[in-house]
């Protein structure tokens, strides 16, 4: 596992290190303490005091060991600043990473009839009690904007959400390595569905934007 992990996750981190220090670097220039200001939510100054309540050089120093650990997707990374803003994903993806060995073993022998529905069913539960839980405390809390906004904001970015996902694809590329569809014959059948799926997903964009 220690060489699976070696493999994966050091080369995205020192991509990512780089990139965070750039972004560190532009945020030093434009934010500097004659312009920081207290925490206002909804505004649209980013060099702000975040909810936490921070001063210039707290704000910085949380925000720095937050965002070089890449914990900034987890609920501690709504009291940061999100020094390089798309990053929160590298965060998800790096717990996806770590537990991929154990989902692996988990669904070893599952791709085989009798198990596979029951396994599908089953993570499509779990990823459907996601997206409920976030739906239901939303609605019971939408007159509280701010709280409601970190709320989603927080559950969008949470890496253990994601890792549901991450195991719905891992499960179905199991099933793909089990029964090897795009070699048999029928293979083209499948082509056309997927086709068939992306035309259908293009229209009904267009008709949405109309």
């Amino acid at each position: 596992e220690l060489r699976f992990y070696e493999s994966r996750l050091v080369p995205i981190s020192l991509i990512y290190l780089i990139a965070t220090a750039l972004c560190v670097f532009n945020r030093l220039f434009f934010c500097t303490p004659d312009k920081f200001g207290p925490y206002d939510y909804g505004s649209e100054n980013a060099c702000r005091s975040t909810v936490i309540g921070l001063g210039y050089g707290g704000t910085w120093l949380t925000s720095l060991i937050v965002n070089i650990l890449q914990l900034q997707a987890w609920p501690i990374g709504l009291g940061v600043w999100h020094i390089s803003y798309y990053t929160w994903f590298s965060s998800a993806y790096a717990f996806c990473i770590v537990c991929y060995p154990y989902l692996e073993r988990l669904f070893v022998g599952r791709e085989k009839p009798g198990k596979l529905v029951w396994t599908h069913v089953w993570l499509q539960v779990i990823h459907l009690a996601t997206l409920v839980l976030m739906e239901a405390v939303y609605l019971s809390r939408k007159a509280d904007t701010e709280w409601v906004n970190y709320w989603v904001w927080g559950g969008y970015m949470f890496p253990p959400f994601w890792a549901v996902r991450f195991a719905c694809g891992m499960f179905l590329g199991l099933q793909f390595r089990e029964y090897r569809p795009h070699e048999k014959v029928s293979a083209w059948i499948w082509g056309v569905v997927t086709d068939t799926i992306t035309l259908v997903c293009l229209v009904a964009y267009v008709l949405m934007i109309h």
